[in-house]
C-alpha cells in the first residue's frame, strides 16, 4: 500500500495522510470515505478532525477496507498478491487473506501463497479452506525434493570449473537430500584451499552436518566488516533498510561490505529508492546469522535498532510503533518496551485485530514483571479483562 502511494519509510505522517486521501479519491471517488479510516489505521496515521466519516454506522473494519481497496484496483486490471513464508502468518493476516479469497470469484485477483507443509500450523487451515471452498479457483503446486538428475545439474551449475569425481558428486547429491538450498550451500562451501583433498574427504570431513551449521561456517569466514553488517541486518529483520543498519553501526558508507554479501549471495537488493533496501535470500540465512551472536549481543543490538528507528523516523513514529515494541521487548530497555507495547496493542485493537492486541498486552505484562511495576501489571490485566468482556460470543 505504501508502494502504491509512492511513500518512503521516513515520510512524515502528514505526507502519508495527504497521499492516502489523494490516492483513494482518484481510485474510489465518493467511495473513498468508506475505506479511508480503515486504511489510515493500517498505515498508522491519524485522520484530521474534519475528515468525513464513513456513511455506515458500523465499527471500523480495516480488513474490509483492504478488500475494498484491492477490489477497486482490480477493476482497472489484474491484481496479484504474493505472500511468501505464509507458515509464519499471524491470526489477523490469516483472517484478512481469507477475506481476500472472496474476490477471486468476482474480480481478476490472484493470491499466490507459499508455505511449508506443516499440518499442525495455523496456516495449514487456510490451505484446507482453499481446496475445500475454492477448488474451482485454486491450484496446489507441491514442490517435492529435487530428483537426482536435477540435483546433479544444479551442482554442476554451481561448480562449473571445479573438478570432482563421479562418486564424490553422488555423495554431495545424496547429502543434500533433494533440498536445493542445502545442495547449493554445500557446493559453495567447497573452497579452493580444499582442492588438494578429494571431494569424498571434503564432503565427509569438511562440511557440517546441518544446513544451519553450514551457513554459520560460511558466515564465520566473511571479512569482519561484512560479518558485522550481516549480523546487524539479521537483528533488524528479514528485509532491512540500509540506513537503519548504518545508524546502528555508526557508519555512513557500507558499500564495500554490502558488495561482499551480494557476491556471497547472502542478501539481495529489493529497491534502491528512496533508500536502499535489501532482503536475506532465505530466512535460514537470517537465522544462521543470529546464531553467530550471543544472547547479550542480540539484546544490545535490538536496543540500538529501536533507537535508530526512533531517530530516523521521528516524524512518523506512529507508523513504526509495532517495530519499536518488537525490538525494545527483545532489548534490555524494558521501560521503553512497556510503553511501545501498550501503544501497539491499542493500535491493534483499533484496527480490529483482537488477537494481536491480546498478545501485545500479554507481552507488556511480561515487561512490567521484569520491571517489578505492579501498577502497570494491574492496568494491563484490566485491559485484557476488558478485551475478553467485549469479545463477541
Amino acid at each position: 500500500m505504501r508502494s502504491w502511494l509512492g511513500l518512503g519509510e521516513a515520510d512524515a505522517d502528514v505526507v502519508v495522510r495527504m497521499r492516502l486521501k489523494a490516492g483513494l479519491a482518484e481510485l474510489l471517488g465518493d467511495g473513498a470515505r468508506e475505506v479511508l479510516p480503515g486504511l489510515a489505521v493500517l498505515l498508522g496515521v491519524r485522520l484530521d478532525p474534519g475528515d468525513p466519516l464513513p456513511a455506515s454506522a458500523g465499527p471500523l473494519d480495516p480488513g474490509g477496507a483492504v478488500r475494498a481497496w484491492v477490489e477497486a484496483l482490480s477493476a482497472a486490471g489484474p491484481v496479484v498478491i504474493a505472500l511468501d513464508g505464509f507458515q509464519w502468518a499471524d491470526a489477523s493476516t490469516l483472517e484478512l487473506t481469507e477475506r481476500l479469497l472472496e474476490l477471486t470469484d468476482r474480480t481478476p485477483t490472484m493470491l499466490i501463497v507459499s508455505l511449508r507443509p506443516d499440518p499442525s500450523g495455523p496456516a495449514w487451515a487456510f490451505r484446507s479452506k482453499v481446496l475445500a471452498d475454492y477448488g474451482h479457483r485454486g491450484e496446489e503446486l507441491r514442490l517435492p525434493p529435487l530428483p537426482e538428475d536435477a540435483a546433479r545439474r544444479l551442482a554442476e551449475f554451481v561448480l562449473p570449473a571445479r573438478e570432482f569425481d563421479e562418486s564424490s558428486l553422488g555423495g554431495l547429491v545424496q547429502r543434500s537430500e533433494g533440498n536445493p538450498l542445502f545442495l547449493e550451500k554445500l557446493a559453495r562451501n567447497f573452497q579452493p584451499r580444499d582442492r588438494e583433498r578429494t571431494w569424498s574427504i571434503s564432503i565427509r570431513e569438511l562440511l557440517p552436518s546441518s544446513l544451519e551449521s553450514l551457513l554459520v561456517a560460511r558466515i564465520d569466514r566473511l571479512p569482519e566488516g561484512a560479518r558485522r553488517l550481516l549480523q546487524t541486518a539479521a537483528v533488524v529483520g528479514r528485509t532491512f533498510a540500509l540506513p537503519v543498519v548504518a545508524q546502528v553501526l555508526g557508519t555512513g558508507d557500507l558499500r564495500e561490505e554490502l558488495a561482499v554479501l551480494f557476491r556471497a549471495d547472502f542478501v539481495r537488493e529489493v529497491r534502491r529508492y528512496p533508500a536502499l533496501e535489501c532482503t536475506f535470500r532465505h530466512g535460514l540465512i537470517q537465522e544462521a546469522a543470529l546464531e553467530t551472536l550471543t544472547p547479550e549481543r542480540i539484546r544490545g543490538l535490538n536496543g540500538k535498532v529501536a533507537a535508530a528507528y526512533e531517530e530516523l523516523f521521528a516524524d512518523s513514529l506512529d507508523s513504526w510503533v509495532e517495530t519499536l515494541a518488537y525490538h525494545y521487548y527483545r532489548s534490555e530497555d524494558q521501560r521503553s518496551a512497556l510503553r511501545h507495547l501498550e501503544r501497539a496493542a491499542e493500535a491493534a485493537r483499533a484496527r480490529g485485530d483482537r488477537a494481536g492486541a491480546a498478545d501485545l498486552w500479554r507481552r507488556a505484562r511480561k515487561s512490567a514483571g521484569r520491571l517489578g511495576d505492579e501498577a502497570a501489571d494491574a492496568r494491563l490485566a484490566g485491559r485484557l479483562d476488558e478485551l475478553r468482556r467485549d469479545s463477541p460470543t
